[in-house]
């Protein structure tokens, strides 16, 4: 950024630069969000890649903590685990 450019999404702020400088913001966000985008599709693919095991363990043990019935009352509802901050 620029010594002109914002640091907060202001509209009024923004109607005072110049439409050359917000030209270039937009082009400049624009390219950011495209290489953001190029970045999850090849961590979709490197996840694509893991071992299907591993993830089927790993939803297999999210479900068994969602649909564990309680033994007060029965019901499905998710249990606290050792990782839970205790009040």
């Amino acid at each position: 950024m620029t010594k002109n450019q914002p640091n907060e999404l202001e509209p009024e702020r923004f109607n005072q630069l110049p439409k050359e400088e917000v030209v270039e913001m937009l082009i400049t966000v624009a390219k950011a969000i495209a290489q953001q985008q190029a970045t999850i599709e090849e961590l979709k693919q490197e996840i694509d890649k893991l071992p299907v095991s591993s993830r089927i363990r790993t939803q297999n043990l999210i479900k068994t903590a969602i649909n564990r019935p309680t033994q007060k009352n029965g019901k499905s509802e998710i249990i606290k685990t050792r990782y839970s901050i205790k009040t």
